[in-house]
């Protein structure tokens, strides 16, 4: 819990009376309601809150997966601390491969997150995170690259 001072008095009357104008009486009853909810904890000052963001990571496509032409969307449960690292992962929804689904579960403690933070103050959390292993057209030459994050990130 936060601690907080309230402003004083006058200025909440002040800030309530003055759209009132003539009704003073409205006001200056106004202002004890809020003032008294507020000293009761009943009205609280919002939070701030922004929620976490994936920073970087990188899955390499499985050589058995690319040689089968296996594609698909694995979904990570990832909960993560107040510093951003990883502490548990599971498979939330598989690809249908096991072989992507090991690569996403491998590549985990290379994952940096970005912890949401309340007030300024980092959270640890839980992201739902997909990972697309999609087989990209290949060049002249080259090999299909690493999966990709997908775009959605879902917070619990």
């Amino acid at each position: 819990m936060l601690a907080f001072n309230p402003p004083p008095l006058a200025l909440i009357t002040s800030t309530i009376a003055r759209p009132l104008g003539a009704h003073r009486r409205v006001a200056s009853r106004m202002t004890e309601l809020v003032c008294a909810a507020w000293l009761t904890g009943c009205v609280t000052v919002p939070d701030v809150v922004e929620p976490p963001r994936m920073e970087s990571f990188s899955v390499p496509y499985p050589a058995a997966a690319r040689r089968l032409d296996q594609q698909g969307t694995v979904k990570l449960r990832l909960a993560y601390d107040a510093t951003g690292a990883v502490r548990d992962a599971r498979v939330v929804q598989s690809s249908g491969s096991p072989g992507l689904d090991k690569a996403a579960l491998a590549a985990v403690p290379r994952f940096r997150i970005r912890p949401g933070t309340r007030n300024g103050v980092p959270q640890s959390g839980v992201v739902v995170q997909p990972i697309r292993f999609s087989m990209p057209p290949v060049a002249e030459g080259g090999a299909p690259g690493a999966a990709q994050p997908a775009e959605e990130q879902v917070q619990r």
